[in-house]
């Protein structure tokens, strides 16, 4: 398929297609990550084929790898990724790798930084979650509720301006995505509907929304029309859907995925428990001293008690480095020790969740954070100052996004 059709404003030169056995990416050499990740979900999605061990994480060391049909300089790498961790970016995965479980070698496949691109960490291992499980959730029901052919879009809408981080005497420019989105589709068996494709569109701010709060749980909140999705992506998505679901223009039909399958996903203890978790990340992450960051670091164990907070504490590390380092020269011995927590962090973006949908009351959270206050309400530039550069999106996303809420059915594609 001819790529200049998919990303019309692009350069060719910039997009590598690179397909694999259960995704395909289009990815940007000039912002060394995915503009689009497409990936179908099965009715085993989340599980391992028939007579294969389950991966376990924890006997897996690194899975993180370089994509072999990328050169080396456009991508980012390990230590890059450590930097960004600094500042509260994770190497987040486009198709997530609990998706995945098929075989050990399709699972490693989703840590190809052909998958990777930066997530903010609050969002990332929270809302994002939601959404993620709610698609795993989805891909179960394709049976009862009779409809096929589920697949996901995920990409990024990229930033006008790069940012730039630095610890010690090391810095790297990042393009910082200023959202990410999901594009869900999905044909249903019903003769009735042989002209339709159901399909919905996530798009999310790719900053720290507060994960506990529980409008921002609610994830049709975060749906959008597909028109200003192609207008803020830049991407023409009418060739994908004629070659993976028939579309013709004049005779097949949009319609709103809510009306094959609701968008909800009430979440069960587990779910509340990784809420209060991703809100810990923004406490230690979103300091402006060591002083505040003891401070929260002890709070957050508090309100952690009796939970795993080996990568939280690696992240208070890495902020801890950020904030005591200066300018000074990082020596052979910081390496390694970046290099351990490396190592550790890269196990923090695999939230595999029970999908169950069992609701709850509360989140238990005793400290709360505004997402416009201690989190600011934008991307990370040089110096740590948080500002907002794309107001195209924000000023198209007030006009088409500020009543999702109670509209959302009402979305014509």
């Amino acid at each position: 398929m001819d790529i200049k059709l998919i990303f019309p404003k692009t350069s060719k030169n910039d997009v590598v297609y690179i397909k694999k056995q259960e995704y395909e990416t289009y990815y940007s050499t000039k912002y060394k990550y995915p503009y689009l990740v497409i990936e179908r979900l099965s009715m085993r999605t989340g599980l391992p084929a028939e007579g294969v061990d389950k991966v376990r994480r924890e006997d897996v060391l690194d899975p993180f790898a370089p994509e072999p049909k990328i050169n080396k300089e456009y991508s980012f790498n390990k230590n890059d990724y450590t930097l960004m961790m600094s500042y509260g970016l994770s190497p987040g995965h486009n198709a997530p790798a609990g998706h995945h479980y098929t075989t050990p070698e399709i699972w490693g496949e989703t840590f190809s930084y052909a998958n990777i691109c930066p997530q903010e960490m609050v969002f990332n291992s929270g809302i994002w979650v939601i959404i993620e499980n709610w698609c795993k959730y989805v891909s179960k029901l394709q049976k009862t509720k009779n409809f096929t052919n589920l697949r996901v879009f995920t990409g990024s809408i990229m930033d006008k301006v790069d940012s730039t981080l630095s610890m010690g005497d090391k810095n790297i420019n990042v393009n910082i995505p200023t959202h990410m989105f999901k594009l869900v589709c999905a044909r249903s068996k019903e003769s009735e509907n042989s002209n339709k494709i159901f399909i919905t569109c996530f798009m999310c701010p790719n900053r720290p929304i507060e994960p506990t709060n529980k409008e921002n749980q609610n994830i049709i909140k975060w749906t959008i029309p597909l028109k200003p999705l192609e207008e803020l992506s830049g991407i023409n998505f009418t060739p994908l859907l004629e070659k993976f679901y028939g579309y013709e223009k004049g005779k097949t039909e949009l319609v709103n995925l809510n009306d094959l399958v609701p968008i909800k996903f009430d979440l069960s203890p587990i779910f509340v428990k990784q809420m209060i978790k991703s809100l810990c990340y923004g406490l230690l992450i979103y300091v402006k001293n060591v002083k505040q960051l003891e401070k929260n670091w002890m709070n957050c164990k508090k309100m952690l008690v009796d939970e795993n907070v080996e990568y939280h504490e690696e992240f208070y590390n890495l902020v801890k480095k950020r904030l005591t380092f200066g300018s000074k020269k990082i020596t052979n011995n910081d390496e390694i020790e970046l290099n351990e927590s490396s190592n550790k962090l890269s196990f923090v973006d695999d939230t595999d969740l029970n999908t169950s949908t069992n609701s709850t009351n509360s989140t238990n959270s005793t400290l709360l954070v505004n997402e416009r206050g201690l989190y600011g309400n934008g991307n990370i530039k040089k110096g740590g100052n948080i500002k907002t550069n794309n107001t195209k999106i924000y000023n198209l996303l007030n006009k088409k996004h500020k009543s999702n809420t109670k509209k959302s059915k009402k979305h014509k594609y």
